[in-house]
């Protein structure tokens, strides 16, 4: 199969297919913005708990990711945010 056929054939069933590719898109996004926000709110509240304050400044939050739990909860959260890469 030559190059110039195989993007028409891949054209061709992106225009047969694009309205399910939207709303698998669309449905994806929705459910990793929830994901995320009980994610963040969960890291927050535990943050919260750990400096026994109402409220979490810049401050608390560097010191809190300066720390080995801080430095764990990065890495997990890289690793969460890339789940399809490999080496």
């Amino acid at each position: 199969m030559r190059t110039g056929e195989a993007i028409r054939d891949a054209l061709r069933a992106f225009a047969r297919n694009w309205r399910r590719v939207v709303i698998v898109e669309i449905c994806f996004k929705l459910l990793a913005t929830v994901l995320l926000a009980a994610a963040s709110s969960a890291v927050l509240a535990w943050v919260q708990s750990r400096t026994a304050r109402s409220a979490v400044t810049n401050v608390d939050l560097v010191g809190f990711l300066a720390r080995p739990q801080g430095v764990l909860v990065i890495l997990l959260s890289a690793r969460a945010s890339r789940p399809g890469l490999r080496r």
